[in-house]
């Protein structure tokens, strides 16, 4: 783990390339979070479109547990958001420690953005639960610290934020048909099984967007 570090620490990449962050969450889950902290700060500027730099980043200063600190997490939340993290805990996590701060606002500008229709979270989170996370900011509006000025996300970021992650998706299929377009086969029927199978997947995972996009509400951003 020390080469790991040192590798971190000098912005070398030899030692675990793009995975590095694997070491920070090392540190988290030995409650190391200074140290996590440190180097993350350090990876991030290396790496400044690695949301899994940002995530693990998030999650130190959210373990620490020190008020101060809600303004870093909410930060580093949204830096992983706009840089394709799209398991939905990042925009949870944004949400809550938007909440902290009584910013209903911002809130409903997050929810806004991963309800959209455009956008598609990686795994099978019910965008439902933004539905519902907006609707409670709107009944706290009186409450409010912030006005509809306070965006997390514009318009711009949405849409880059929307294409990195289509073209991210583009790239999973194409890797998943790879070993089957490289593969040389004696018998073709052999090469066509295969084919299907994993077309198969991918039709089962689009299938999946589209349900979920039925949950969706394309009422946001115009573009």
């Amino acid at each position: 783990m020390e080469t790991i570090k040192k590798s971190i620490e000098y912005g070398y990449q030899e030692c675990m390339g793009k995975d590095n962050f694997l070491y920070l969450s090392h540190l988290i889950t030995n409650n190391e979070l200074d140290e996590a902290i440190r180097l993350g700060e350090i990876l991030s500027e290396k790496n400044p479109s690695n949301e899994m730099i940002y995530i693990n980043l998030m999650e130190a200063y959210r373990k620490s547990k020190k008020e101060k600190y809600n303004s870093e997490v909410i930060k580093y939340a949204r830096l992983a958001l706009l840089n394709g993290h799209n398991t939905g805990y990042a925009a949870t996590r944004l949400c809550i420690s938007l909440n902290r701060e009584k910013r209903y606002h911002a809130i409903i500008n997050v929810c806004d953005a991963v309800l959209n229709i455009r956008y598609h979270f990686s795994t099978k989170t019910d965008k439902a639960e933004f539905y519902k996370r907006k609707q409670r900011a709107i009944s706290c509006l009186n409450n409010a610290v912030d006005n509809e000025n306070d965006i997390i996300i514009n318009t711009d970021e949405f849409i880059r934020m929307c294409n990195l992650i289509d073209a991210r998706m583009k790239e999973h299929y194409e890797r998943l048909l790879e070993p089957v377009n490289k593969r040389t086969y004696i018998d073709e029927h052999e090469r066509q099984k295969d084919l299907r199978h994993w077309q198969d997947i991918i039709k089962r995972d689009k299938e999946f967007i589209i349900y979920m996009e039925s949950k969706s509400i394309n009422e946001t951003f115009k573009y």
